[in-house]
């Protein structure tokens, strides 16, 4: 609270001030874009505004999430050493085509999926009768 304010006025904080604020409470987190907007007071479109007009807010926020994602990786493979398979898997699911699941044919049409096979031409074997 800022002393001699009057009670229930908001306090005008400056772009570069409310950019700052961003910045770290978007670090503490994980860089979830609506709660950080949520903790500093400021509706969405600002943040928007800032990453269209502020190559050096745009920059920041990247950085941020690549130290985040270094973490998680980090986290990852220190799992990974220390024997725990399902993340071995998921590290092989998402680095490895080898072992990435099989993608099913198939086409989103009007929010109902649909299969679509291919046909083909499948001679089948006479029977014996």
């Amino acid at each position: 609270m800022i002393p001699n304010a009057p009670q229930n006025v908001p306090v005008r904080r400056n772009r570069k001030t409310l950019m700052k604020q961003f910045l770290g409470c978007f670090a503490q987190n994980l860089c979830n874009v609506q709660k950080t907007c949520e903790d500093i007071k400021i509706p969405r479109a600002i943040y928007m505004e800032w990453i269209e007009t502020s190559p050096s807010f745009l920059g920041a926020c990247e950085a941020i999430r690549g130290q985040i994602i270094d973490k998680c990786e980090a986290n990852l493979l220190d799992g990974i050493e220390k024997g725990d398979i399902a993340l071995s898997k998921y590290w092989l699911e998402h680095q490895s085509d080898r072992w990435k699941a099989p993608k099913i044919p198939g086409k989103m049409d009007g929010g109902n999926f649909k299969i679509e096979i291919e046909r083909q031409n499948i001679n089948p074997k006479p029977t014996d009768k």
